[in-house]
């Protein structure tokens, strides 16, 4: 669902902690009539798992239900960076390469490893990215 900006996924709440509240996405639902479910991998599970920060946490019960918001900028970055930049690594890596007159099996073990480093530094930064996807949670009305 978008509303006002934003990806919104209906979810119940597992768990809460003192300043966070464990909530499980109703993938399929919410994914239904999203133009690019192909493409963020919500759709491959039926449930997935977020942990939000909220300073409102005590006041969420186990089993209510809740929405999940995050702004669509967000979900654009986890896009581009999960998959459109490894893609186009593997595509420049690889053409590059057998332009080059590189044997094929060296091209494609390269396009491998440049992947996997790719991967890796994104692991790397991964709490700096963290940082950056923001969350919102609210009661259901």
């Amino acid at each position: 669902m978008h509303v006002n900006g934003e990806i919104e996924h209906k979810g119940k709440v597992i768990a809460i902690h003192r300043d966070t509240v464990d909530v499980a996405i109703e993938v399929s639902e919410a994914c239904a009539s999203c133009k690019v479910k192909g493409m963020c991998g919500m759709h491959t599970t039926e449930e997935k798992v977020i942990r939000i920060a909220t300073p409102a946490a005590p006041t969420y019960a186990i089993g209510e239900d809740v929405i999940v918001a995050a702004a669509k900028v967000v979900g654009i970055k986890a896009v581009i960076l999960a998959y459109m930049v490894p893609f186009v690594l593997m595509l420049v890596t690889l053409l590059g390469m057998l332009g080059g007159g590189v044997p094929e099996l060296t091209a494609g073990l390269t396009t491998l490893i440049v992947v996997s480093v790719y991967y890796f530094i994104l692991y790397l930064f991964r709490n700096k990215i963290e940082k950056e996807i923001i969350f919102k949670l609210r009661k259901t009305e």
